[in-house]
């Protein structure tokens, strides 16, 4: 990714480590924002998890373990941060780095998010099949703080 002005990065070591590649590209520094982290589980240990964690969350935006963040509670978490950034950022080409569930949180409160897909503009970008890579590129274009488009970048690895 090149043309880039601001690197974002949440603070979890593996999106520090693909943001670090896209800034030293760009000549520029990372700025942490821990509110593009991933969900919060809540838990002590990974065994606390059940094994359809991610479809309960899915189906019921009101699910969570112990401690942890509800789909709700990431969605509006990775929103506002989003605002914030379009605000203090306008005008400039901004990179994000974050995480596959809180991504999708994000999309399904833009209202992107249906039946497993997402779409924008009833174009269907991702179905239910979508495997997520790491990373995973999305470019959102925004006026005004409304979405304008997207697209799913396909990366040659």
């Amino acid at each position: 990714m090149k043309n880039v002005d601001v690197v974002i990065s949440s603070n979890y070591v593996r999106a520090i480590a693909t943001a670090k590649y896209i800034a030293e590209y760009n000549n520029t520094n990372i700025n942490i924002i821990d509110e593009f982290g991933e969900r919060k589980f809540g838990i002590d240990n990974w065994n606390e998890l059940p094994n359809d964690v991610e479809k309960k969350q899915i189906e019921n935006p009101n699910f969570k373990m112990n401690n942890g963040e509800n789909q709700r509670e990431v969605a509006d978490r990775m929103y506002n941060a989003l605002i914030k950034v379009l605000n203090n950022y306008k005008g400039k080409k901004v990179v994000i780095v974050s995480h596959a569930t809180a991504i999708t949180f994000l999309f399904m409160k833009l209202g992107l998010y249906k039946d497993n897909c997402i779409y924008y503009n009833n174009k269907k970008l991702i179905d239910s099949n979508f495997k997520w890579n790491a990373p995973e590129v999305f470019k959102l274009n925004f006026c005004d703080n409304d979405l304008q488009s997207i697209e799913n970048i396909k990366i040659d690895y």
